[in-house]
């Protein structure tokens, strides 16, 4: 039966869940949804896109059906914005468009078509913090920030809560399950697509939607933090250490401590190390290996006095001709030198993490700049 779920009747989103969701596309949107967008974007929360497309075959303005391939096709084509001075098409009448679906040409600006309007939301993690501190300021505690990606420390009655926008703090301890049970938090979550499926269902764990608090404002945290205070708190001792949306993962450490500046990195004959972690094991040989290059040109770029933006990039053709006149790598295929990379760059990345609990960022390490290469990121490394 259409419209039936296991366990009863399915429940249709509402207009807010549907539109607070990054690259969410509507097309043609109705007067419910433009005031939603409307109230959303005054809000502070997204950011919208608008754009405008034809149908391939509109049966209530297309004149041209004897020239259409599919007589039902109903593809949806997005309209181009003309001006630019190096576009072909300087009159509009004499741009044309191929249907992605069915392949026929159209010349809308000749034959006049019916255009519909397109929307497209961007919502960003900074934008949803900082509404969220400011529909915190109605609780009776002054929330105080303890995280840019969204933690907040506010008292609530006599107690002390916290309240994480899950989205801006992962991989980190504040989204770990001793913090949740010891610190009475509430967690915040933006793009509830993703965390749907990947959340326990623990008593101790208090999720809401930011689309609810949205909707209902602060009241939808409200009833949360009355719940704080109960007996959650007495698993802070016997629950394991597990995130508390994948229970099935190796825990990650609690943070110990933060690098502040610059990444150490030392290279030993047989291994690598960072912040003094070993990153790079003796069974890595041919990892190693490629790292060395990078450290060996990382010195020579310092040696001549270049800034860290101005460090030399290479390519892993680069570093196959460097690994076969040092005589250490028999491949001779540099595709198989970029995979070698790839996997350095991961295997520091995780080991990193696995040890110290921080996450180093994508380019952290080693910079890859599309289309010119490689190299050691000068300005968050230091090689020893």
């Amino acid at each position: 039966m259409r419209g039936a779920a296991q366990g009863g009747r399915r429940r249709w989103p509402s207009v807010t869940e549907r539109l607070l969701e990054h690259g969410r596309t509507v097309n043609d949107p109705d007067m419910e949804e433009r005031a939603e967008f409307e109230r959303l974007e005054k809000q502070g929360l997204i950011e919208v896109a608008w754009s405008r497309y034809f149908l391939c075959v509109d049966h209530a303005d297309d004149r041209d059906l004897v020239h259409a391939h599919d007589r039902v096709c109903n593809h949806k084509i997005p309209l181009v914005e003309s001006g630019h001075p190096d576009d072909p098409f300087q009159r509009e009448d004499d741009r044309y468009y191929e249907c992605g679906g069915c392949g026929r040409l159209h010349w809308p600006g000749r034959r006049r078509r019916t255009t519909y309007p397109r929307a497209t939301v961007a919502v960003s993690l900074v934008r949803a913090a900082d509404w969220l501190e400011d529909q915190l300021q109605g609780l009776d505690g002054a929330p105080y920030r303890l995280y840019q990606g969204g933690v907040w420390r506010l008292r609530y009655g006599d107690d002390e809560a916290h309240v994480c926008l899950l989205d801006g703090c992962l991989d980190t301890r504040f989204a770990t399950r001793e913090f949740a049970v010891a610190a009475n938090a509430v967690f915040v979550v933006l793009d509830h697509r993703v965390f749907a499926d990947r959340f326990t269902d623990a008593d101790w764990l208090r999720v809401v939607n930011l689309h609810s608090i949205a909707e209902r404002g602060v009241a939808a945290l409200q009833d949360l933090l009355d719940e704080l205070g109960g007996s959650a708190g007495s698993l802070a001792f016997r629950e394991p250490t597990v995130r508390p949306w994948a229970p099935g993962r190796q825990p990650a450490p609690r943070v110990t401590h933060r690098v502040l500046g610059m990444h150490k990195l030392e290279l030993l004959e047989d291994r690598a190390l960072l912040d003094g972690v070993v990153v790079v094991p003796p069974e890595a040989t041919a990892l190693l290996r490629v790292l060395e290059f990078f450290a060996a040109r990382y010195r020579e770029d310092l040696l001549d006095g270049k800034r860290s933006e101005d460090h030399c990039l290479y390519s892993p053709e680069d570093v196959l001709d460097d690994l076969q006149e040092r005589r250490v790598s028999s491949t001779e295929a540099p595709g198989t030198v970029r995979r070698q990379i790839t996997r350095l760059r991961n295997m520091v990345a995780q080991r990193h993490l696995d040890e110290t609990g921080i996450k180093l960022d994508q380019d952290e390490f080693i910079e890859n700049v599309v289309g010119e290469g490689f190299r050691l990121n000068a300005g968050r490394v230091v090689v020893r």
